[in-house]
């Protein structure tokens, strides 16, 4: 029986690092991708080089960083970044949606994130409201990219929002 696994989120560097030799190696296939979770708290350039120096395909450096730190981020490094449109109340109530295609002229190659912080609660499915307000927040993240920076537009590579050049 084949899995159809095509990435994992990593959780620290030491397991980032032996999950990137085990794939140089030839031992875990060359399409598995390694997403950094924003639980590991990386914050700046020299941190983001060396996840992606150890085999990181993205990184989602910590979700309070400024538009400036957020661009000499994407200079030292080539992978996607993560970056979220806005978090929940338990992860500090961050709301940048209307910087969205500011974020998307600096950090691109990046995927956007809306509201999925893992909930405190393991094995937390949301309820119907929950859903209803994500998909509303996805829709308002949505209509300021159109509005704002319309000429931006998601790749076919796994939604990941990429801008031509």
């Amino acid at each position: 029986m084949e899995l159809e696994v095509r990435g994992f989120l990593v959780y620290d560097e030491e397991s980032l690092m032996v999950l990137g030799l085990l794939r140089l190696r030839g031992f875990v296939h060359r399409d598995i991708r390694f997403k950094v979770s924003v639980h590991c708290e990386h914050s700046n350039q020299a941190s983001i080089k060396l996840l992606e120096n150890l085999g990181a395909d993205s990184a989602n450096p910590v979700a309070d960083l400024t538009l400036p730190m957020i661009a000499s981020i994407r200079k030292a490094v080539k992978i996607p970044l993560d970056i979220f449109t806005d978090t929940p109340a338990t992860s500090g109530s961050i709301n940048r949606i209307y910087e969205t295609p500011e974020i998307i002229r600096v950090a691109s190659p990046v995927y956007l994130k809306v509201e999925s912080i893992a909930n405190p609660k393991h094995n937390h499915h949301p309820n119907q409201s929950e859903i209803v307000e994500r998909v509303r927040q996805a829709k308002a993240v949505t209509e300021m990219i159109e509005r704002y920076y319309p000429e931006s537009k998601p790749s076919h590579n796994r939604n990941l929002l990429a801008i031509p050049k």
